[in-house]
């Protein structure tokens, strides 16, 4: 198969990468991994995060132990776009963290990146507090060219914990918040407890 030459990027092909898990089980940590290699392979990176995000910094990605990267706030999936397209031909890497929380049409937006030679690497919870899919994320997993699904410890007994619990009151889905709102279970106590 021959591929085309892309004079407006340094990669001529594009891919989805979602790396996902409940919470405190090194989501960001491992976005900002990959964001950092790409820059030292001399990619251009650009790392997003959604507005609603403010629990450590407006200005970076900020994992729960305090490792920073540049980043931008964005309100939607539109307003990404638009922030991305108005760098075209600049930008060979979209990191987007915490992906949930971004309302609009994701997996739209995404698929175009790569569809335009864009790595696009995501990270988010895949499922809520409640065990059920997060927003889009599901339909983001089906159409990715690589899932990685992390694993955190459980609070309670130290197993490998896939769920999220919520530890304060409120039923509202988007609720941000931290240690202090949530905790990462296995499933054993999360039914238990």
């Amino acid at each position: 198969m021959h591929f085309k030459s892309n004079a407006y990027h340094k990669r001529n092909f594009g891919s989805i990468e979602c790396i996902v898990g409940p919470m405190f089980c090194g989501k960001t940590t491992e976005l900002l991994r990959r964001a950092r290699l790409s820059k030292i392979a001399q990619l251009n990176v650009r790392i997003y995060k959604p507005s609603i995000d403010t629990r450590y910094s407006a200005e970076n990605a900020v994992t729960h132990d305090n490792v920073q990267m540049s980043s931008q706030m964005v309100e939607n999936a539109e307003d990404l776009q638009k922030r991305v397209e108005g760098e075209w031909g600049q930008v060979h890497v979209v990191a987007i963290d915490e992906v949930q929380f971004i309302p609009g049409k994701m997996v739209e937006v995404c698929a175009q990146l790569r569809d335009r030679g864009i790595r696009v690497i995501v990270a988010g919870l895949d499922m809520d507090f409640r065990r059920e899919p997060f927003g889009e994320i599901g339909d983001l997993l089906a159409i990715a060219d690589e899932v990685v699904k992390l694993k955190a410890v459980c609070k309670y007994c130290g197993e490998n914990a896939l769920f999220t619990k919520r530890l304060t009151e409120g039923k509202d889905v988007v609720q941000v918040g931290g240690a202090q709102d949530y905790t990462a279970v296995c499933e054993h106590c999360y039914l238990k407890t």
